[in-house]
């Protein structure tokens, strides 16, 4: 008890690793470019900023429903992200909203 949990040899190869995989995913989301997202994308993710449902980002944008969730989709898919919040906050990072 009280020891460490680790060598320190394995300690220097986790941390050696982990910058490793930080700087890869620091390179990726420089190489995403405000390009890659389409200005429907975009305004899409302003809505989705100010807290709109699918069906009312359709209404505002007059498309459909089914059109919104496109968009999402591949909204989540150039920005590596999962919800609604995430690609927020990834777009906001990156000053796009």
């Amino acid at each position: 008890m009280g020891g460490a949990s680790i060598t320190p040899v394995l300690a220097k190869k986790l941390l050696s690793r982990l910058g490793k995989c930080l700087e890869k995913r620091q390179l990726s989301e420089f190489s995403l470019k405000k390009e890659q997202l389409t200005e429907r994308e975009i305004e899409v993710l302003r809505f989705i900023a100010c807290g709109y449902t699918n069906p009312e980002v359709a209404k505002a944008l007059n498309i459909g429903v089914m059109t919104v969730n496109t968009h999402i989709k591949s909204i989540y898919r150039k920005l590596q992200t999962h919800t609604r919040a995430q690609a927020v906050r990834a777009a906001s990072s990156r000053g796009w909203i």
